[in-house]
C-alpha cells in the first residue's frame, strides 16, 4: 500500500484493532480535532477490521474536518503492520475495555512510544509503568499526546516500556500463572 511508504517515523499515531465502540475511537477523533489547531499536519493511522462502526466513525471525521488527519487501514497485511509500529510517533490503544492486548505486546517489542487508557488489564500488562489516560477524556488524551510531542525528554520518556516487560508473555511464564 502506498499510504505505508508515505509515511517517515514521527508523522503519524498509530491505533490497531477491529473498528468497534469499545475500541473508543471517537476520543481518538475528538483528540485529534483538538491538535489539529496546534499542529495541523497530524496524522492518526487506524489499521483494523472494518464493521458497521466504521461508518459512523467516518461521518464524525466529516464533521470534524479531519479527512486529511485520520487514515483508515483494512485487510492490513503482517509485514505492513510490522513497518506501521517500527514508523509510527506514539502507539495509542484507547479501549474503553479489552480482554487482553496483543497489540500492546507488539508495540513493546517495535519500541513505540506507548499510550493506553487508563483500564485495569492495560495496568496488569504494563505493570503501571507508563503514563495512561482517563478514557472518558479527550482532553486527558490530547494531554499526554502533547507530553509525547513535548521536546522535554522527563515528559516523553514516561511513554517508553522495556522489552524486558515481554518476558512476563512467553509460554513459559504464562504457564505458571
Amino acid at each position: 500500500k502506498n499510504v505505508l511508504n508515505s509515511y517517515n517515523k514521527d508523522d503519524y499515531i498509530l491505533s490497531v484493532g477491529i473498528f468497534e465502540d469499545r475500541k473508543n475511537y471517537l476520543i481518538l477523533l475528538k483528540s485529534a480535532y483538538l491538535l489539529k489547531h496546534i499542529y495541523p499536519k497530524i496524522k492518526f493511522i487506524i489499521a483494523g477490521a472494518k464493521t458497521k462502526h466504521t461508518a459512523h466513525l467516518q461521518n464524525n471525521i466529516k464533521l470534524m474536518n479531519l479527512e486529511k488527519n485520520i487514515i483508515f487501514l483494512h485487510n492490513t497485511t503482517d509485514m505492513e503492520l510490522i513497518n506501521l509500529y517500527s514508523k509510527s510517533k506514539l502507539f495509542l490503544f484507547p479501549s474503553k475495555y479489552e480482554g487482553f492486548g496483543i497489540p500492546i505486546l507488539e508495540a513493546i517489542s517495535y519500541k513505540c512510544k506507548i499510550l493506553l487508557s487508563d483500564i485495569k488489564v492495560f495496568r496488569e500488562i504494563t505493570e503501571n509503568k507508563i503514563s495512561y489516560f482517563d478514557t472518558l477524556s479527550c482532553e486527558d488524551l490530547t494531554y499526554h499526546i502533547l507530553n509525547v510531542f513535548s521536546k522535554n525528554k522527563n515528559l516523553s520518556e514516561n511513554y517508553y516500556l522495556d522489552k524486558k516487560i515481554l518476558d512476563n508473555f512467553t509460554s513459559a511464564n504464562v504457564s505458571k500463572k
